[in-house]
């Protein structure tokens, strides 16, 4: 009996440990294919909107769609290089 309370303990401590994570930040576009029996599949690895389509249009039941998770980041701005020219 004190295993068991001792087990649901641990067991619960562990689920509200956990936090919700966005993974499907990597990439702006998901495929969205259905796999059968009302069972949709995400995948949010691709770049563009062309890709996502090839892998949809290659024999896969589904659709793209914008990742509503991926945050777009600014690119490094590389510092202007000054000329001087003397006079």
């Amino acid at each position: 009996m004190r295993y068991a309370v001792a087990f649901a303990a641990v067991a619960t401590a562990f689920l509200f440990q956990s936090s919700p994570s966005h993974a499907y930040s990597t990439a702006p576009w998901c495929s969205y294919v259905n796999t059968g029996y009302n069972n949709v599949v995400e995948s949010c690895v691709y770049r563009t909107f062309e890709a996502c389509r090839d892998d949809v249009l290659g024999g896969n039941r589904g659709f793209c769609n914008v990742n509503p998770y991926y945050e777009a980041r600014e690119p490094a701005r590389r510092p202007s290089r000054r000329v001087y020219q003397g006079r």
